[in-house]
């Protein structure tokens, strides 16, 4: 076991994973510290057409065919991965008080076979079967450990992790931070904005659940001008200043959560459970589809969504976009965000690495 990395990595969802693959596939020697351990409930779970092109790209340029796994269906099952095979984003736009109008829904189709279809996965799934293959690349990771100091030096930062009580100190010539918003790295550096520079501003409850209704069974006909069921992908009901999701996984299990305008719908002290049902009954479409779920884990409510920083990279450091910011979940852009950031990075990183034009 070494005490000298090329790259330390942190965190160990699919953008710390990934990019530990590629840089390893790329001559790095490479650490992964993950804070918490796999399997996880993780959200960010629904896949847009560029993100699994990005993942494809990914996986044929560097030789890594888990990244080709966790975005295609097929392979999914065969890795026995839970997801679903998705055929488009559905919207529909609700009043209070009344069921889902005629005109008022619309869907965007998305890529087919050979390219597609994407998926929607479960991210304890996924995430947990890209950590188990990190040895497989030449990557040393370590789970339940902390960011107990940081100190940066001429040549290379010097790391202490902690991991039940015993502390080691590693050397790291460059720092990829991919933990998401609780960062470590932009607490001790301070990078983050003290108030957001974007204008939206929203929160969130949500969980996973049994029991949601199909959607076609609920409006009671197929919408055949979509060519599709509306099933087949990610569901949005959209209402006055928010959004419910629903991501549909063939275990049973959906995702479903509401994205609330704070502005509109303000942080309040009301239980998650009883807020979340609350905007469930204000729309009968959506509380016949939702009325008998039951959550698998606790509902839980966010803050406020929206965070910027406003310094992303420095000496030997880096942060990963969902790291740096982020915006909303609307669009399912996150992982599509990670891919391209993975593309670019890593082999500039690669290249200064092995010129030893690294600080």
């Amino acid at each position: 076991m070494t005490n000298t990395y090329d790259c330390c990595v942190l965190g160990s969802g699919i953008a710390g994973a990934a990019s530990a693959m590629v840089l390893a596939r790329l001559g790095l020697d490479v650490l992964v510290v993950e804070a918490g351990q796999h399997p996880r409930f993780a959200i960010g779970e629904s896949l847009v057409p560029t993100t699994t092109l990005g993942l494809d790209y990914l996986a044929r340029t560097y030789g890594i065919p888990e990244l080709r796994q966790i975005s295609h269906y097929p392979w999914m099952t065969e890795s026995q991965l839970t997801g679903w095979p998705k055929l488009g984003f559905w919207f529909g736009h609700h009043r209070a008080g009344h069921p889902l109008e005629a005109g008022r829904e619309m869907m965007f189709i998305t890529p087919g076979l050979p390219m597609g279809p994407d998926v929607h996965m479960l991210r304890e799934d996924v995430d947990s079967f890209l950590v188990a293959r990190l040895a497989d690349y030449g990557v040393e990771y370590r789970d339940r450990t902390s960011i107990a100091d940081w100190q940066v030096g001429a040549k290379r930062d010097s790391l202490v992790l902690e991991r039940e009580g015993q502390r080691r100190s590693v050397h790291a010539r460059f720092v990829l931070d991919c933990s998401g918003h609780a960062s470590v790295l932009a607490k001790m550096q301070n990078l983050r904005d003290s108030a957001t520079r974007l204008r939206t501003n929203t929160r969130a409850v949500f969980s996973h659940f049994r029991g949601v209704r199909f959607l076609e069974e609920v409006l009671g006909q197929p919408c055949g001008r979509f060519g599709t069921r509306r099933d087949a992908g990610t569901i949005h009901h959209c209402f006055h200043g928010g959004w419910f999701w629903i991501i549909r996984f063939d275990s049973g299990i959906c995702s479903v959560g509401v994205v609330l305008d704070r502005r509109l719908h303000p942080d309040n002290n009301v239980k998650a459970e009883d807020e979340f049902w609350s905007y469930v009954d204000r729309f009968p479409t959506v509380r016949e589809q939702l009325g008998g779920a039951v959550p698998t884990r606790p509902i839980v409510k966010s803050g406020r969504l929206q965070f910027t920083s406003h310094r992303i990279f420095g000496e030997r450091y880096l942060l990963a976009p969902h790291v740096a910011s982020f915006v909303d979940p609307l669009f399912s852009t996150g992982m599509d965000l990670t891919t391209v950031f993975i593309a670019r990075m890593a082999p500039v990183l690669a290249s200064l690495a092995k010129g030893g034009d690294l600080p």
